[in-house]
Formats: structure tokens, sequence, C-alpha cells
């Protein structure tokens, strides 16, 4: 559900209570759409997001720590102009809507102390922050928007007064009447749910709060204004009073429902399961950080796949072209004999001639063979063109075959680059491909130096069986050249999916493996890899002294010898494998 202004409420209020009188000392913009602040209290750093996603638009603290670039934006900069240092005064509520105000006390352009507020708005596509000062008027907004643009005809761009998102006619929870309530109710049309009736009475109710209260009144949550009457909507008030009491009174649930997780600030009783946290805003970090998380690699996942796919379209049509020539090439000795066979036989050819059937001199029995000929040339051209033809492909075979060679080094680099692409689950792992890509040059360079190119460099994957025994898996090219060539011992075994993209995988010598172990080690390569969804595969293995990287190959490239294959099942279960943790 979007964040719902009963749940910005209980926000608002626990964030009031932790962050007064927390002072702003540093202010990022790690994204587009989110405002970093980072705060100092008594003994402690707090760092909090205000986020102006057109998806996950949100407040809350947390303990994650975001790349920033090295150039901050405009609004950043005026931000760190005004609030660097200040002070919380308060957070509070307006009314019960989407939109959050941080008081501050701030020191203005003018010199002269004043009051700024700083304002998260939550509006889906139209979400937006804007720092405003004691006369309420805008020093900037995050988006700005001049009326007319979808923002109901509200001016936001410096200069102009600021004014608050309109109520669309909704009253305050805590300020409705029950006789104003009951009379919406009545008045309703009667095949309108009454969840929507209430949505669209009192402000700060989402389609699950709506329904909760529909529920509570003792209907069900998709009752219709026509199957209820005045003893209905009368329960249906005071349920809305009990939800509304819940939040004033901090009381927070983790609502967990049909696969979907999701949260409240109250109670959800017509959820299948749910589970009460401590604190809301520890709840909205878990839920927005693991979404963000998932949008983001997600969406990197598909620019690194389009930009993989693209080049793999060149690299492949480079390939066949390359075949083509070398498949010219290999007829080479045919230009030569057909050269030869018009130089014997220049007596016997006619100039203007498209063909002519000529005696092939080195055949015992003296058979005659047709040769194609250029009318426009004369028989002693013609033989010349033909010497000419088997002297190029002579002389492009070798070359071509270099060629060839590194186009299809190229081509299952990346290949192996987009399994690895395609297995990512961790969004570092999948940055660490991204500055790969660039530094290779099939991603555009940023324009200036990137932190993304000093991320801190992540490891493989480390795993432990119930006897001791550790198993390493590469989850990218540098974290496979770094475990085989850096982590790995010689004596240690080292597992590659056979003839396939794939990770390296590293069994730690420890004495002589058990079979579990080398059936572990292979599962986990086969499923780290492009067979990963088959029913069987292939897995080679060998010590890891007989691998070797050659030189000039591309990262993640290696070749080995004296290996032993095992076939193992992809799909198979590993209970008895523990992941450790980095």
């Amino acid at each position: 559900m979007p964040l719902d202004g009963l749940t910005l409420h209980a926000i608002v209020n626990e964030l009031d209570a932790e962050l007064k009188n927390a002072r702003i000392m540093k202010i990022y913009q790690p994204d587009r759409y989110t405002i970093l602040l980072h705060l100092r209290l008594p003994g402690r750093n707090v760092r909090l997001v205000l986020s102006a996603d057109p998806v996950y638009p949100r407040i809350h603290t947390t303990t994650a720590d975001r790349e920033n670039p090295i150039s901050p934006p405009a609004f950043c900069m005026l931000l760190r102009k005004y609030l660097e240092p200040s002070r919380i005064l308060r957070i509070e509520q307006h009314g019960f809507d989407r939109v959050a105000v941080i008081h501050l006390e701030g020191l203005e352009f003018s010199a002269a102390s004043g009051e700024l507020r700083l304002i998260l708005e939550i509006m889906g596509r139209q979400s937006n922050i804007l720092l405003v000062n004691h006369r309420g008027i805008i020093l900037d907004a995050l988006k700005r928007r001049a009326p007319g643009d979808g923002a109901a005809d509200r001016s936001l761009i410096p200069g102009e007064r600021y004014v608050f998102p309109f109520d669309q006619g909704k009253a305050d929870p805590r300020e409705i009447s029950s006789s104003e309530l009951v009379t919406n109710l009545r008045l309703a049309a009667p095949t309108q749910p009454v969840w929507k009736i209430l949505q669209d009475s009192v402000q700060g109710l989402s389609k699950l709060a709506a329904r909760e209260i529909v529920f509570r009144s003792g209907l069900s949550p998709t009752a219709l204004r026509v199957e209820t009457d005045a003893p209905d909507w009368e329960r249906v008030d005071k349920a809305l009073r009990e939800v509304v009491q819940e939040v004033l009174q901090g009381k927070t649930a983790l609502y967990l429902g049909q696969g979907q997780e999701d949260f409240a600030a109250y109670w959800v009783y017509h959820a299948p399961f749910q589970e009460r946290a401590e604190s809301i805003t520890a709840v909205v970090e878990s839920f927005y950080t693991t979404r963000v998380e998932t949008a983001e690699l997600t969406q990197l996942k598909n620019t690194l796949r389009r930009a993989l796919d693209k080049q793999l379209a060149r690299v492949m049509k480079k390939q066949e072209l390359q075949q083509e020539t070398l498949r010219e090439a290999e007829h080479a000795h045919t230009w030569r004999r057909l050269g030869e066979l018009i130089t014997a036989n220049l007596h016997l050819l006619k100039p203007d001639s498209a063909a002519a059937e000529v005696v092939d001199y080195s055949d015992p029995e003296l058979s005659t063979v047709t040769v194609q000929l250029d009318p426009t040339l004369t028989p002693i051209e013609n033989a010349q063109a033909m010497f000419k033809k088997y002297h190029k492909a002579k002389k492009s075979l070798d070359i071509t075959l270099e060629q060839l060679r590194k186009t299809e080094a190229e081509r299952d680099y990346l290949l192996e680059t987009l399994t690895h692409v395609d297995l990512a689950t961790d969004l570092d792992v999948l940055k660490e491909i991204q500055v790969e890509l660039e530094r290779e040059g099939y991603l555009p360079a940023p324009p200036k130096a990137s932190r993304r190119s000093h991320l801190p460099a992540s490891g493989p994957d480390r795993y432990r069986l119930p006897d001791g025994t550790e198993i390493l898996v590469g989850r990218n090219n540098r974290q496979n050249d770094l475990l085989t060539f850096k982590l790995a011992a010689p004596g240690d075994l080292w597992f590659h999916a056979q003839q396939v993209p794939g990770s390296h995988v590293v069994l730690k010598a420890a004495g002589e493996p058990t079979d579990e172990a080398l059936l572990v080690a292979a599962v986990l390569a086969a499923q780290h890899s492009q067979v990963k969804d088959s029913a069987k595969a292939a897995v080679d293995y060998t010590y890891r002294r007989h691998v070797r990287k050659p030189s000039g190959a591309k990262p993640g490239f290696v070749i080995y010898d004296s290996f032993q294959t095992i076939i193992v099942d992809p799909q198979m279960k590993l209970p008895n494998l523990t992941k450790l943790e980095q």
C-alpha cells in the first residue's frame, strides 16, 4: 500500500520524539529524489531519509550508508547553504494529510536568524521536497512546478508563497463529527463501497485502513453502501475513532498478507497474518530498504543486460564475417589451381569468353575442366586475377584466424559477464560489474571520476559444511580472479561448469576431501552457472595449480588441464551447507 496519513502520523510522532534538537551536520543527495540528513544527537549520529521517489516516497531514519555523487545536485547545494548547520525544532504532520514538516532553526542568506521548514509531500508521482522560509516563501523545490503542470495550479517555484496541497474536501479524523460522517455515508451512492466513502471523506485513510475500519464495524471489508443501514454507520464511526486512537497511542503492527509484505501503524484484524513491531520507523526502513534495493538491482540488471546484449550482437556479427572470410581463405588452393589451369591452356582460350573448357594436365587421364572467366579480361589477366585471389586469401588466413580467436574470447567474456548479471542478488556485486564494463569500454565512462569506481571490494560467497570444510564461490569476474589467484592455494580444488559461463568455485584443502564435499562444491558450481536450471550438468574440477590465466586475457578468463568431470543435478538441495557472513 502507499504510505497513508495514519501511518505517517505515527512516523512523524516517533521522529519528533527522537530527533528534536538534533543538529544537521551534513546533507547529501544520493539519487535524484532522495535527501539524506546526517544528524548529531548527544552521544550518537542518526541518518534521516526524505524521499520524493514517484514509487517509494517516504521519511524514516536509516542505518544504511548510501553512495553519493562527487558533484552534489543544485538542490542539495541549496540545502547545505541554508541548513548546515541547523537545529531541528520539531517534526509535525499537516493535519492527517501525507505531508511532513520539519521545523528548523537555521541561518538565512541575509544572515538573519529565522525558522525554516523542510517539507516532504508524499503524493505518488507528485511527491516533492521543499525548503520554505519563515515568511512562507519557497526557497527552492526538488521538483519545481509551475501552475498547470499537474499540481492543481499550485506554484512550486522559488519566490512563490508556499501553499499546502488541497485537502479535496476531506476532514481531519480527529475533528470530523459523528453526525457528519454518518451523513456522508447516508448520502453516498448505493453501489459505492463503504471503504471508498470513508477514504473520500476522511484524511489519512489508505484502502487498507478504510477496509479495516469497515471490518471492525462488523461488515465485510468490501461491503457496499446499499448493504448497510444506520446502526452499521454508527459502528463504522466508532471503528474509525478506535483506529485513530491506536495511531495516536503509537500502537504499531507489521502486516504480512497473501505473500506480499506490507505495514501499518494500527492493528489489521482482517489480515491473514501480522507481527507486532516496536518502532514504526524501523518497520518502514526495513520495508522500503528491501524494495528500493530490489528496484535498483532490477534496474541496473536491465541496464547491464541491454548493454551486454548490444555488444554480443556486435561481436556475433563480427564473428560471422570472420568465419565467412575464413571459409573463403580455406579455398585459396582452388584459386591457385584455376590460375594454373588458365595459364596452361592460354593457347586454347578465346578473348571475351565467359567460360572455357580446359585440359587438366595434372590429371593422368587429361580430363577437362570448365573454368568461369571474366569476359572483360584477357586470358592472361584472368589467370593473374585468380593468382591475386589466391595470395590475398592465403595472407588473410593467419590474420583472420587470430582475429577470430580474439572475437571468440570476447564473446565468451560477454556471455560470462551476462551470466554473472543474471545470477547477481547483491547490488554491490552488480555495481562492480558495471565498473568493470566501463573500464573494458563496453559502457560509457562517467564524465568525471565516480565514487563507484572506488567501491569497497566485495568478496566471494563463503559456505561451510558440518565437518568444517569451506567452499568459496565467485560472483563476478573480479571475484573469480581474486578467488582463483589470490585466495586459493595450489592444493585447493577448483570447480567450474563444463564449457559454459559460470562462477569459479574453490574447495579449501584440509586433507583428502570427502565425497560429500566434492558433490556440494560441484553442485554450487552448477547452480552458479548458465546451466543452473538444467536437470543435470557436467562440472570439471582440478587442483588450483592446474589453472592458468593467459597473458592479456579478460577478467575471469582461465584455462585448465588435468581435470576430472562429475555429473550433478543443479536443482539438488544442500541442507547441510551454511552460508557464512562476509
